[in-house]
């Protein structure tokens, strides 16, 4: 070869090269964001997510309205029985007292006998703080020997009217 011709050519890595060099180039050309497009998206971005926002401001107060509703009608779906006064929660011991039904107007209680009326006067305090708590004292109820079903009954109802009240065999009392 003569000294004034010159080679022109590339190399196999030469080529590999100037390959990746121009490929960097044109990613990092295409990544550079334009400021004014970048602005315009972000706009956009807010834009968005204000009207989200609304949406679901609006949604909540909708669901919030309709759980209130459902909650004011069936408020009269609640019991309007009060708990017994022996459930944990008061603390109380779970029966008040064991009675023996004797005949529909007396009551036995410790060896005792009561009138309503008089039972009602031994147990006013307990009867009270149910009332103070919120909740019903419970009592067991036996009956004595002989005594006819109406005679039982009559006495059960008259205690039910101020105790909640759960039936025991003559002699479960304890």
């Amino acid at each position: 070869m003569q000294g004034d011709e010159a080679i022109v050519g590339l190399t196999l890595t030469e080529l590999a090269l100037n390959i990746l060099f121009g490929s960097v180039l044109l990613i990092s050309l295409h990544r550079v964001p334009d400021q004014a497009t970048e602005l315009a998206a972000l706009r956009k971005q807010h834009e968005d997510d204000v009207l989200r926002h609304e949406k679901d401001t609006q949604l909540l107060t909708q669901t919030s309205a309709a759980l209130e509703a459902l909650k004011k009608e069936r408020e009269d779906l609640r019991s309007s029985m009060k708990p017994s006064c022996g459930e944990a929660r008061y603390g109380r011991r779970k029966f008040v007292f064991a009675a023996t039904v004797v005949d529909g107007t007396t009551y036995a209680v410790d060896g005792i006998s009561y009138s309503y009326p008089r039972l009602l006067k031994r147990f006013r305090s307990d009867l009270d703080e149910g009332v103070r708590l919120g909740c019903v004292p419970r009592v067991k109820v036996s009956w004595k020997g002989g005594i006819d079903l109406k005679n039982f009954n009559s006495g059960l109802q008259r205690l039910n009217q101020e105790f909640y009240t759960v039936v025991i065999s003559p002699g479960d009392e304890q």
